[in-house]
């Protein structure tokens, strides 16, 4: 007997092969002194380090080599579902993980598509975790020997060059990065221009 599932939602995860990004990881370390997170509520250290409050990646021409390579990866996946597909830029940040640093469970607003690019992915640096929006009513029965359980959350092992896309309501989080070394993500928003 074979058990088939299905998911509720899909995440698409694309093996990339980007080029040497020190240079952008460089150009991080450097923005990252001049971060401000001023009347933004944000505080940076359990939640890493992050421009998102400071200037939109897409916007900025130093880190144009970097977001090329991203949105190259996007078109090239996205097309082979939707061959002419366009999309619509929002807003692009990066996030830089030390030791102990997590996201905690959230969603991305005003956008139809999200996404998340490894630059670099540690060894130890943890996993990304998917909610599952409707395991709960599928679940509802607490019947013991009920055989059609929904799996709540879907765990994802990301590497460095690792492009994930989501639908932005779809609620994800990151345990705390274990590694003695950054993380460092690149995430995004965009939609799909008719």
């Amino acid at each position: 007997m074979i058990k088939h599932s299905r998911e509720a939602f899909s995440v698409l995860e694309v093996a990339t092969s980007p080029p040497s990004f020190d240079d952008m990881i460089q150009i991080i370390k450097e923005d990252q002194k001049n971060i401000s997170y001023k009347d933004t509520g944000f505080s940076k250290g359990k939640h890493g380090t992050t421009c998102f409050y400071n200037f939109n990646l897409y916007n900025e021409k130093r880190y144009r080599p970097l977001m090329i390579h991203i949105m190259q990866s996007i078109y090239d996946t996205y097309r082979e579902f939707v061959p002419d597909v366009k999309f619509e830029p929002g807003n692009a940040w990066w996030t830089v993980y030390s030791k102990g640093a997590f996201i905690p469970r959230h969603t991305h607003y005003n956008s139809m598509i999200s996404g998340a690019y490894y630059v670099r992915h540690p060894k130890d640096a943890g996993t990304i975790s998917f909610f599952n929006p409707i395991a709960n009513l599928v679940n509802h029965l607490t019947c013991e020997s009920l055989i059609w359980k929904a799996d709540t959350r879907m765990e994802v092992q990301p590497k460095t060059g690792t492009l994930l896309l989501f639908p932005s309501w779809l609620e994800h989080e990151t345990p705390p990065n274990e590694s003695d070394e950054d993380k460092i993500i690149v995430s995004f928003n965009l939609n799909i221009i008719n």
